[in-house]
């Protein structure tokens, strides 16, 4: 990953000076940002190219702070992420959900990764895929597999969004395949079965 550096220039408009930041969006494109000096253009172009510096040197160490604390972020133990992610999910979860996550979190998911001692951004798609073989090998059903599935699904899916501080660069949910849910068998009544 290349470094992306800050630069900018001054620019007059409406008879006074801006400071043309070229930050980076996003999806990686060149994004100016405009921001007024407030100083008159005549006799002061010294001036303003000074607030330029500053603001170069302020965005660039801004900048550098987040990418620090992401990979500081990406050093977390990856049971302290799951709970942090389901406390900050809280306002968004209908009570009897995060019930039900936490209880998938603090039981099986806590019990098989814990001893583990893996961090956010060690856990590999192997991981998970021998989590599930360890669930099925306990008897649990193709269904709740899809419940633990569903809950890491979305917590390495939050991890990986550029919008919320991206935490890892990739979410390892990608190469796990859905497990299949369990087949529904219907019953059907008997002729005397019906008859009562």
């Amino acid at each position: 990953m290349s470094k992306f550096e800050i630069t900018g220039s001054v620019q007059p408009k409406n008879n006074t000076f801006y400071v043309v930041l070229n930050l980076k969006s996003e999806d990686g494109r060149r994004k100016p940002k405009w921001i007024p000096t407030g100083l008159p253009i005549r006799g002061n172009k010294t001036k303003a190219k000074e607030v330029l510096r500053q603001l170069i040197q302020e965005y660039t160490e801004q900048s550098q702070t987040q990418a620090s604390s992401a990979l500081q972020a990406a050093d977390i133990d990856f049971m302290d992420y799951l709970r942090s992610w389901l406390n900050k999910k809280r306002s968004t979860l209908q009570e009897l959900t995060v019930n039900t996550y936490k209880g998938l979190i603090e039981g099986k998911i806590n019990r098989y990764f814990t001893p583990l001692g893996l961090k956010l951004s060690e856990v590999t798609d192997d991981h998970i895929e021998t989590f599930f073989q360890h669930l099925y090998d306990d008897g649990v059903t193709a269904n709740t597999v899809l419940h633990y599935y569903s809950v890491l699904q979305t917590a390495f899916r939050d991890a990986t969004r550029k919008k919320k501080n991206k935490l890892i660069a990739v979410n390892p949910m990608d190469d796990v395949d859905r497990p299949g849910g369990d087949v529904y068998q219907a019953a059907f009544y008997s002729r005397s079965g019906q008859e009562r």
